[in-house]
């Protein structure tokens, strides 16, 4: 979510008033806001009432929450997020011993 859009200050102050989306993600889950304002986006679409974190993402499905994105996406921006994901698969490869 940081690499597709920004956050204005008062955005956190205002969902703590608001209810959660999955019953698995609260208020103190470190999660909680990037995803609470994807759903806002209409990035996740909620189908359950648990958020599974570790599932696995098709490209397909990626494409479809780059596409469901409020404004446009620069070159940018899109490869700020690939290469966080990159680093993010090469750590947990690196401390699994593969």
């Amino acid at each position: 979510m940081n690499s597709l859009t920004y956050f204005y200050a008062g955005y956190y102050d205002e969902r703590e008033n608001m209810n959660q989306t999955f019953d698995n993600i609260g208020l103190k889950h470190p999660l909680y806001h990037p995803i609470e304002h994807a759903v806002d986006m209409g990035i996740i679409k909620p189908t359950s009432k648990s958020f599974d974190v570790d599932s696995p993402i098709k490209r397909e499905e990626i494409a479809a929450w780059y596409v469901r994105v409020d404004r446009e996406v620069t070159y940018a921006e899109l490869a700020v997020s690939t290469f966080r994901l990159a680093h993010e698969i090469s750590d947990k490869r690196n401390s699994q011993n593969y």
